[in-house]
């Protein structure tokens, strides 16, 4: 697969890897759209205090499943999906009051672990969040 990686500051790379499969509650997706956002600009800049190098950027993206690890359970290879970029551990004291997204252990996909500017992204089951095949259907085929 093609990804776009920052090695380190002021130092990007587009190779090509493996596709790995999906672990144990993870789905794989392919990116067909993936945006680029303000605070991706601070990676490769090297200006994003939480980002550990080299890291795939890119937290926007959306694409369709293709690929199930086990124990997923509410998706189908062939669904289309928006990636929710922030995982929470759901045990912390803010995952249990409702406030996942100041999670005690928060990760970012796109800064804490590899995002969407690959060809096929890997995320946890819970953060591929399931759209209608007719939204974006213009360009969202494989």
């Amino acid at each position: 697969m093609v990804t776009i990686s920052v090695l380190e500051p002021h130092k990007l790379a587009i190779d090509q890897r493996e596709v790995q499969p999906p672990a144990e509650g993870e789905v794989a997706i392919q990116v067909i759209r993936a945006g680029i956002c303000g605070s991706d600009m601070h990676i490769p800049h090297g200006s994003n205090p939480f980002v550990t190098y080299p890291r795939i950027i890119g937290h926007e993206f959306a694409g369709i499943v293709t690929a199930l690890g086990r124990g997923v359970t509410h998706l189908a290879i062939g669904d289309h999906v928006v990636a929710d970029p922030v995982i929470s551990c759901g045990r912390c004291h803010p995952c249990r009051i409702g406030r996942s997204n100041v999670c005690a252990k928060l990760q970012v996909i796109g800064v804490h672990r590899d995002g969407g500017f690959r060809s096929v992204a890997i995320v946890p089951q819970e953060n591929a969040v399931k759209i209608s095949p007719s939204l974006g259907a213009h360009g969202m085929q494989r």
